[in-house]
């Protein structure tokens, strides 16, 4: 079922597998190009409305890089080795100043630290720009989602509930559920230190919300 009629076939398809950390850091091997790459995303910023601003690394010095990376922006490690792939087909329109996109998503954990394989289908639905142009459509996105699923669900519940979390927020999720002993990173500092490795975007984005694709057929 397509959410957003402006979207028609998927033009994006790949498998990323992430290494979960919390709802502001996202750490992943990232399938691009017929390869993959470390990447790490961090949230920066919140305004008011919860639009959130990331900066995404490149990360070519391994775990090692990614874990010293981690410490500029304040954060702690990863408490965890396991990993969750998402395996991703992506559908999207360019509005000019900003992004929507919406995503058929296959979860896949392998049962990792004595955990239950899991395979699940959610979808993922998100707005991503300038705040200003953007506002009008990701006010416009629940209703959508709502009338997709054909009745009102709210709240983090993980079966059949709408999510409004970034993908490092859903993967944190996931893990909370699937992942023996998983518990979310914490920051090692009150106030992140925010590095400037990487140049800036110069726009907030807000993912949200992601969707059980068994509420959607």
């Amino acid at each position: 079922t397509k959410v957003l009629d402006a979207l028609t076939e998927a033009n994006e398809e790949r498998s990323d597998r992430y290494f979960p950390h919390s709802g502001t850091v996202g750490v992943k091997f990232a399938g691009r190009k017929g390869g993959t790459r470390l990447e790490v995303k961090v949230c920066t910023e919140v305004d008011d409305l919860g639009w959130e601003k990331w900066e995404k690394f490149k990360v070519k010095g391994g775990f090692e890089e990614m874990a010293s990376l981690l410490v500029q922006f304040g954060h702690g490690p990863l408490t965890s080795n396991a990993s969750i792939t998402l395996s991703k087909r992506r559908s999207k329109v360019d509005m000019g100043s900003f992004l929507v996109e919406e995503t058929d998503i296959l979860l896949t954990y392998d049962g990792g630290n004595g955990g239950e394989p899991a395979h699940e289908k959610w979808k993922s639905v998100c707005v991503e720009g300038k705040r200003k142009k953007a506002k009008a459509t990701k006010e416009s996105l629940l209703p959508l989602v709502r009338a997709a699923l054909g009745r009102e669900v709210d709240g983090e519940d993980g079966d059949h509930g709408i999510l409004p979390l970034s993908y490092p927020g859903f993967v944190a999720h996931a893990a909370a559920r699937l992942i023996p002993g998983f518990t979310v990173a914490r920051p090692v500092t009150d106030r992140p230190v925010y590095g400037g490795r990487a140049s800036r975007s110069g726009c907030l984005d807000d993912t949200m919300p992601c969707v059980p694709g068994a509420c959607l057929p």
